[in-house]
């Protein structure tokens, strides 16, 4: 019986090791150096998220009026937006390493009502983000985007970010 109890005992312990890896799923952890494709996820069944390294992107691309900051993460800086119902259904937000050597760490924490995802990228000097978010249902997006810009191996980066909602 106490052999019986052991094995019990230690199926139930993998069981809530499992259960805690399956709940952890819902932060969504990627890295460029992973990836330097176009990459796709949804934050509930009508927001998309399409991230696209600049890198693969012919050109530049221009921004329409809204949020533009910049400056430099010594070793941190912290640009968010905002999207409100009555802008729109998208949003295009980049996020550039304007440095000239330093690489940097961006983590996107991207809340909705119903939650938050958060991604986490590294961006080599010179490179940068785009990042297109839209409410797939066509109503308005209401969700906030905030960046947390890390100098990756270096005491400074200087990055740019803009936002726009339309």
């Amino acid at each position: 019986m106490k052999h019986l109890m052991k094995i019990f005992s230690m199926v139930m312990a993998l069981s809530v090791v499992l259960s805690c890896c399956v709940f952890s799923a819902g932060a969504v952890e990627m890295d460029e150096e992973e990836t330097d494709e176009i990459e796709v996820f949804y934050l509930d069944d009508n927001i998309k998220v399409t991230v696209i390294p600049k890198s693969a992107v012919a050109g530049t691309l221009a921004l329409q009026a809204g949020t533009t900051s910049s400056g430099t993460a010594s070793p941190y800086a912290y640009p968010s937006y905002k999207c409100r119902s009555g802008n729109g259904s998208h949003c295009r937000v980049t996020i550039d390493n304007t440095d000239d050597s330093a690489s940097m760490k961006a983590t996107i924490d991207y809340t909705i009502p119903d939650g938050s995802v958060n991604t986490t990228y590294t961006i080599h000097a010179g490179d940068g983000k785009i990042i297109l978010v839209e409410n797939t249902s066509g109503a308005d997006l209401t969700c906030t985007i905030s960046v947390t810009i890390k100098a990756y191996r270096a005491t400074s980066v200087d990055y740019s970010f803009s936002a726009y909602q339309y």
